[in-house]
């Protein structure tokens, strides 16, 4: 029987290492009185959801004991990589919602504690 889960989890291990920040620049070239403008506001408001939901999912499927242990450090490595860089593009809420679960994993003791603690002390200031 073909494991859809696991296949899910890899698939989501592959986009965050994949991913990089938005480019500001990219955005600063099209002005505001460029017809797409608005258009182009939301696509970006849009993409800091979604980068604040795959680091927050990817959490939540390393703190899922279901899922096995080396998925778990796989996936909680890729999101420790990519904190630093994506976080601050990440709507405010989400931060914070990033930030907490982190420290309440970190404080818990269990076979991935160390790899929470690393991954908390990755978060920007």
């Amino acid at each position: 029987m073909r494991d859809f889960g696991n296949e899910a989890r890899r698939g989501g291990i592959v986009v965050l290492r994949w991913l990089k920040p938005p480019t500001r620049p990219s955005l600063a070239t099209f002005g505001s009185d460029d017809p797409k403008h608005q258009s182009h506001l939301e696509g970006l408001a849009k993409m800091k959801q979604g980068y604040g939901q795959m680091m927050h999912g990817s959490l939540l499927i390393a703190e899922d004991a279901r899922v096995p242990e080396e998925d778990r450090r796989a996936m909680l490595g890729y999101v420790t990589a990519v904190l630093p860089k994506l976080l601050p593009f990440a709507e405010p809420a989400m931060q914070q919602t990033i930030r907490d679960n982190l420290a309440k994993q970190a404080e818990a003791k269990g076979p991935l504690h160390e790899a929470f603690v690393v991954a908390q002390r990755a978060l920007p200031q």
